[in-house]
């Protein structure tokens, strides 16, 4: 089992009390429960061996929503990759910087990892409860800092560590696997959030295309598993045509948005590494030249108040941070890390003061890397990224929004004040509102006003300007959102440009 601990099985025969679920991933599920005199963490890749498939599942029953779950050889990929994780922190104890719980053992049986409970409320609880919220939130930064220290000085180990059999990990994503997502992310929210389309399919035009896909795909293998991709298909065939009738070729459309993303993020559009699997010192030596001029990092993936854990002060003197749900690790830029602090549910900006606020914690950061790490961010390019990576997460949350499971969305609406007093039935509709459609707002306005005086003389600033624009034509002329912002009231949001143009004139110098 790739040298994983398999869990004793004492443990299993003796496993008590099994809470509700903590956590509902896209196919995974994760429970607290206790044996042997231990309080432990169960996260299940194989729902059904527990009988909670139904929860990982979207409430709609919608098979085209939930088909963005995790494949089973997928499935088996992270399952392998976090227990991998787990074992890679573990062995960094002696230096103090392991940055997971325990791990106890692994069921592959069931693709379930069992690790410590830690006793310590998550940052999402910490932040919620009391005030000081920015100063929470500058710790919270800190703890990120901290953390990609840690994976920085442990480069080489980790990237060596995370891997079984030919697979690595920690591997970078290639373009072709970010196109893939993009272009499932655009279909979802099509799908889910545009009124046009659900008037589209009512049309003649849309009727006579589904009809032509059910013949094609008629005849493809009547297995469940081909059925269910040939229905897949059909839908997402008949995205193409609403879209294309809208003047886009999707396709090229997502293509293109990630072409730019790279030359924004990487500063080329290319793959880093060969494909091929027997060039591992070259690609250890490639990744870290990156990571030394600050390109790439070690990423956690999903860098949230919910998968970190606030230690007491006492404790940071040995252990600098603890985190969970490390699945989504890899190489990548630091600054989705960064966007994930800073942007997230709890405290994503919305007004000018608040991006100011924000703007601050992006240049703490800069400072602590510094520090921490020995490079030095370029502040002429580090926003920018930022802002682009903000763009792309938004897009890619409001595709995790649009599949959300209704107990998900309670989970995460609880004591946010935007949710009080919302029937069940409005909840989902009004979660995408607030979550994306307001904040989409907001970011597409302020990149295009006011936020525009604060980066226009930053490297790549007006490739940012075209993405922010052409997803905002996107999102209006597929129905998926109304008129964003007048153009009149962008005009007049230019009000703190001084304060900003003395500080990145501090950072230049």
């Amino acid at each position: 089992m790739n040298n994983l601990p398999l869990v004793d099985p004492l443990i299993l025969n003796d496993l008590g009390y099994k809470s509700p679920p903590i956590s509902i991933g896209r196919d995974s599920v994760t429970f607290f429960a206790s044996s042997s005199g231990y309080s432990l963490v169960c996260k299940s890749y194989d729902p059904q061996k527990f009988n909670l498939a139904k929860l990982s599942e979207d409430s709609s029953t919608d098979s085209y929503l939930s088909k963005l779950g995790y494949k089973d050889h997928e499935s088996r990929y992270y399952f392998n990759k976090e227990a991998k994780v787990f074992l890679a922190s573990e062995n960094l104890s002696d230096t103090n910087d392991q940055f997971t719980p325990k791990l106890i053992g692994v069921n592959p049986k069931t693709s379930t990892l069992y690790t410590e409970r830690v006793p310590f409320v998550n940052f999402r609880d910490y932040y919620r409860n009391g005030n000081n919220r920015k100063k929470k939130t500058e710790e919270f930064v800190d703890y990120l800092v901290q953390f990609h220290g840690i994976t920085g000085r442990h480069f080489k180990k980790l990237y060596n560590d995370v891997r079984w059999g030919n697979t690595v990990g920690l591997r970078p994503r290639l373009v072709k696997e970010e196109e893939k997502r993009f272009l499932d992310y655009l279909r979802v929210i099509v799908y889910r959030a545009s009124d046009e389309f659900a008037e589209f399919l009512k049309s003649q035009t849309a009727k006579s295309q589904i009809a032509n896909e059910i013949i094609k795909q008629s005849k493809i293998t009547k297995k469940p598993r081909s059925k269910n991709l040939a229905i897949n298909n059909v839908i997402n065939n008949v995205i193409k045509c609403f879209v294309k009738d809208k003047k886009f070729d999707l396709e090229e459309f997502v293509r293109e948005f990630i072409k730019i993303d790279r030359k924004i993020i990487y500063g080329n559009s290319e793959d880093f590494l060969s494909k091929k699997n027997n060039k591992r010192d070259e690609d250890i030596k490639t990744l870290l030249s990156l990571y030394n001029e600050g390109v790439v990092s070690i990423i956690h993936g999903d860098f949230n108040f919910q998968n970190v854990f606030h230690l007491p002060e006492e404790l940071r003197e040995k252990r600098k941070v603890l985190l969970c749900d490390p699945d989504e690790m890899r190489v990548a830029a630091r600054e989705v890390d960064v966007v994930s602090a800073i942007y997230n549910i709890d405290n994503s900006p919305r007004g000018a003061g608040e991006e100011m606020a924000a703007f601050e914690l992006l240049a703490g950061y800069v400072e602590g890397v510094n520090s921490e790490e020995g490079i030095r961010l370029d502040w002429n390019k580090f926003p920018v990224r930022c802002f682009e990576t903000r763009l792309k997460e938004c897009i890619r949350m409001f595709a995790v929004d649009c599949r959300m499971p209704l107990q998900k969305i309670k989970s995460f609406a609880e004591g946010l004040p935007h949710f009080e007093e919302i029937d069940e039935k409005s909840l989902q509709d009004k979660f995408l509102e607030e979550m994306f459609v307001k904040n989409f707002q907001h970011f597409s306005d302020y990149i295009l006003g006011e936020g525009w005086g604060y980066i226009h003389n930053g490297s790549n600033a007006n490739l940012l300007r075209k993405q922010v624009e052409n997803v905002n034509d996107f999102f209006l002329k597929t129905g998926v959102v109304s008129e964003i912002t007048a153009k009149a009231k962008r005009r007049g949001r230019f009000k703190n440009l001084e304060e900003l143009a003395r500080i990145l004139m501090e950072k230049k110098s």
